[in-house]
């Protein structure tokens, strides 16, 4: 805009050049004339005052296009000089020297690369003309201490709104187990000494922003009855100590419309103050934990333990992606953190039936009484980690990395100790679901309709009336040696059999193999895991339809098992998928054998060829 009227306002003088010229010429006009010939010293004289009013005239109008022109360049740099001066200050949470600091203090220079940081904050100003990063600092700060004073208080409901879901089950399972233990945490004296963006993830679901914090604070932890008074004196000789944490907010990429902001205690879609009762559903229909409209707090670590997601794909997530488009990892990370945190709730407080709702109905038996009460030990919060998805014909399985401590005792009692955990859980969802994109980070709601869920012993949505727990729900919790080795030898039993059957050129030709192995599955009355798994696995590698396999599943079986092949190789590729599927489980059994001897007659292979095909695919075959 400053080089246009830069420009603009040159051509204008220059457009005035010729009636500058008029009024000299008009000028030299004036002159008195004389008859000629003129003695040449007055024609010399008279001349030269024309010439030179007209020169000047010129030069009068030159210079004021030059002063115009030069006004208008000065104009333009100082503004620009401005506007610099203006970003820089905008963003000097995030500046080189700031942001270096911090991350050498914190993380030992391990964090976002700067270039990358400053490109992700421009596009995140650039869709959000209000987004100021000094003013969020200051937000998240805000926040901070508002926390630790909730946490003192021990009551989490004013917070309620700024959490997703699965961060406030972890904070609310810590205050939860230490109430049983009775013991609290108190502080005073809280404040944040630094605080800087130190990382910026844009994604298609959620960006990310996490803020640095470098506080301190006084705390004791104390019995949970200490007298007020005596609490006091307590907190005012305990020494200040550094707390350092790394926050993470997220928010859609494209926010909706909104009128005010969260941090404001309103509600961001209409204004209204913010509910007293802890709420997440504002008075006009809106979810304000959602991360639809505003920044929501989704993850607390401390900063040893924080780093930026890498951008490797995880297993398993673009197919699932690909057949409900709503789905997001950080709704699924969200949504593990809040099961993995009622779980240890439940246990804790020995009310299993309050997590019925998140876990699948076979797990609820697994939980063994020996867990329950007080064997859990006080908390320290941790994280949770989508790491593989995989799929069935019956379920879409998700894997998690989740990591957390606890405070042990000595057996003598009098001394304490942390204990880190690491494990991996499993969640699963029944093919075929749809995520509610509306409500986001509220990862407590019902899967089906996106309505609150007030009470912890309901099974069925009150809204809709569909079970709690048709979302992504508890399935199990497995040491990393135990998963490691489950899935090794799974695997690699399954890729064996998988690289044997081979590639498929012709699209229809996998199908007629595909529907072949279903029927030699289905022989003896029952699939089994490891069959189904097989059948995923070679559906993944023909680029199949997953509805296609629980379509040949459900049909009558003689309409799969009468396939007839186009030549003999094609016959003995088949024969080779169908014996593959029937060695899934790890043996054949009478059921299985008289299929496959019936369909190597139906596929017209030579005498004894069918079990020379069954022997290549592994050394040992077992007839049942």
């Amino acid at each position: 805009m400053n080089r246009l009227t830069q420009t603009l306002m040159t051509g204008v003088c220059f457009l005035l050049l010729p009636f500058g010229l008029a009024s000299a010429e008009s000028a030299a006009l004036t002159v008195p004339s004389f008859p000629l010939p003129l003695p040449p010293p007055l024609f010399g004289f008279f001349g030269g005052l024309v010439i030179g009013e007209a020169l000047l005239m010129i030069g009068g109008i030159i210079g004021a296009v030059a002063v115009t022109g030069g006004a208008a360049t000065a104009a333009f740099f100082l503004r620009r000089a401005a506007s610099t001066r203006q970003l820089e200050s905008k963003n000097k949470a995030s500046t080189l020297n700031a942001l270096n600091a911090l991350d050498q203090k914190l993380y030992g220079g391990r964090q976002q690369p700067i270039d990358k940081l400053r490109a992700s904050l421009a596009s995140i100003c650039e869709r959000d003309p209000r987004f100021d990063p000094t003013e969020f600092c200051k937000m998240a700060e805000a926040l901070f201490i508002k926390l630790q004073a909730a946490r003192t208080k021990g009551d989490l409901m004013p917070m309620r709104p700024f959490l997703s879901d699965g961060l406030w089950k972890n904070l609310a399972t810590q205050l939860s187990i230490d109430a049983i233990h009775q013991r609290r945490i108190a502080s005073q004296d809280v404040a944040i000494r630094e605080s800087a963006i130190v990382g910026v993830e844009l994604g298609d679901d959620f960006d990310a922003i996490h803020v640095g914090l470098v506080g301190k604070l006084r705390a004791v932890d104390t019995i949970a009855n200490t007298p007020p008074d005596r609490l006091k004196l307590m907190m005012d000789r305990a020494p200040l100590r550094d707390c350092t944490e790394t926050w993470t907010f997220l928010r859609r990429p494209v926010p909706e419309t909104r009128k005010s902001s969260l941090h404001h205690q309103q509600c961001p879609m209409c204004a209204m103050a913010l509910p007293t009762t802890g709420a997440t559903t504002c008075p006009c229909g809106h979810i304000l934990n959602s991360g639809g409209s505003d920044w929501v707090l989704a993850q607390i670590v401390e900063a040893c333990d924080f780093r930026i997601q890498n951008d490797q794909p995880i297993e398993g997530f673009a197919r699932l992606q690909a057949l409900d488009p709503g789905i997001s990892r950080r709704v699924l990370d969200d949504r593990a953190q809040l099961v993995f945190w009622s779980r240890l709730d439940a246990l804790a407080q020995n009310q299993m039936y309050a997590f019925a709702r998140f876990a699948q109905p076979q797990a609820l038996a697994q939980f063994s009484s020996a867990e329950a009460g007080l064997s859990i030990g006080r908390l320290l919060g941790g994280r949770v980690e989508l790491v593989q998805i995989v799929s069935d014909i019956d379920f879409e399985r998700a894997w998690f990395v989740v990591r957390w401590q606890q405070i042990r005792r000595d057996p003598t009692g009098r001394n304490t100790f942390d204990v880190t955990n690491t494990q991996l859980m499993q969640l699963a969802r029944r093919n075929g679901g749809v995520t509610v994109t509306r409500s986001g980070l509220a990862t407590g709601r019902c899967a089906t309709c996106g309505a609150e869920v007030s009470s912890h012993g309901e099974r069925g949505c009150a809204a809709c009336g569909k079970p709690l727990n048709d979302d992504w729900s508890f399935v199990e919790l497995l040491s990393p040696e135990s998963f490691h080795s489950r899935n090794k030898a799974t695997k690699h039993a399954l890729t064996h059999l998988a690289d044997r059957i081979g590639t498929i050129a012709d699209p229809w030709d996998r199908r007629r193999a595909l529907a072949m192995m279903v029927a030699v599955v289905r022989a003896n009355g029952s699939v089994s895991d490891r069959e189904r798994r097989l059948l995923a696995m070679c559906m993944e590698r023909w680029e199949l339809e997953p509805m296609l396999l629980k379509a040949y599943l459900a049909a009558p079986l003689e309409d799969i098992s009468a396939i007839q092949p186009k030549s003999i190789d094609e016959a003995r590729m088949l024969f080779r998928a169908l014996a593959a599927a029937a060695l899934a489980d790890g043996q054949i059994d009478s059921a299985e054998a008289q299929l496959l001897k019936m369909m190597a007659k139906h596929l017209k292979l030579a005498p004894d060829e069918d079990y020379e095909i069954i022997k290549s695919l592994g050394p040992i075959v077992r007839h049942g």
